[in-house]
C-alpha cells in the first residue's frame, strides 16, 4: 500500500516521557531496567529509542466507470505503530522491537532513481516497450 503521510514522536522506553529529538529520548541499555525485551537486544545494542507512528496509507477502492479522477476519489487508512529501535555505539541503526503485533509485515522502497513500472506501461502511448504515460 502506498504511504500518504506519516508523523512520528520519539519517546524514552524506560520513562515514556516524548521528546522532539532521538537525543532526548534514547537510553543507555545499561540504564534500561525495565526492557522487556532485553533477551531479544542486539549484543551490538549501546542505546534505545522509542517511536510512536501514525501512518496514512492508501487503500482499494471499488472500479468505477467515472470520466475523471482525482485524489479526492481516493480512499485513505490511518494506523498507529509503536517500537523501539537499537541503535550501536555510533548511533546506527541495528535493530528494534514492535511493542505489539499491529505492525506491517514488511516495508520497501524502490531505489534511488528507479520509476515503478507494470506490463500496462508497455501499452500507453505508442506500442514500444517501455513506453511512459504522459498524463
Amino acid at each position: 500500500q502506498p504511504v500518504y503521510s506519516y508523523s512520528y514522536t520519539y519517546f524514552n522506553p524506560e520513562t515514556g516521557d516524548t521528546s522532539r529529538t532521538l537525543e532526548g529520548a534514547k537510553v543507555a541499555l545499561s540504564d534500561y531496567r525495565k526492557d522487556k525485551f532485553a533477551k531479544y537486544r542486539d549484543s551490538r545494542a549501546k542505546h534505545v529509542v522509542g517511536i510512536a507512528m501514525e501512518i496514512t496509507y492508501i487503500v482499494e477502492t471499488s472500479p468505477s466507470q467515472a470520466t475523471t479522477d482525482s485524489s479526492r476519489n481516493d480512499a485513505k487508512r490511518t494506523v498507529e505503530y509503536m517500537y523501539d529501535l537499537e541503535l550501536d555505539a555510533r548511533g546506527n541503526i541495528i535493530g528494534g522491537e514492535w511493542y505489539n503485533n499491529n505492525h506491517p509485515d514488511f516495508l520497501w522502497t524502490p531505489p534511488k532513481g528507479e520509476e515503478a513500472l507494470s506490463v500496462g506501461d508497455a501499452f500507453l502511448g505508442n506500442s514500444t516497450e517501455g513506453s511512459r504515460w504522459n498524463g
